[in-house]
């Protein structure tokens, strides 16, 4: 993936990027919408400020999204999700993980 072509605005760094909590984050949202209350108990070992800073980064970096939910709720709330960038980039990151992962097992 080049991420200079696959991510808009403040484009991240590989070092960036490839940071545990975003991985956690991505992988939170991998097959659910959820709040940010929902993503801060999944991704248990950061704070909530820390967390939210975090989840900031991504939406800004086009990897989430985020959309109010309004109809037949008393109250709105906003959820997140991952876009198709965000899919394609945790693709290649679980593939980092399974390939050094691998390579762990071996020695």
């Amino acid at each position: 993936i080049r991420l200079s072509q696959e991510l808009p605005n403040m484009c991240p760094t590989l070092r960036d990027i490839l940071h545990p909590v975003y991985y956690e984050i991505l992988k939170a949202l991998e097959n659910d919408e959820l709040t940010r209350t929902n993503i801060v108990s999944r991704v248990s070992f950061m704070s909530k400020s820390a967390v939210y800073l975090r989840l900031q980064k991504l939406v800004s970096w086009g990897l989430v999204e985020e959309k109010w939910v309004t109809e037949n709720v008393k109250r709105p709330y906003k959820v997140y999700f991952l876009t198709e960038r965000g899919r394609r980039v945790l693709e290649a990151m679980e593939l980092i993980k399974e390939t050094i992962e691998g390579n762990q097992s071996k020695t």
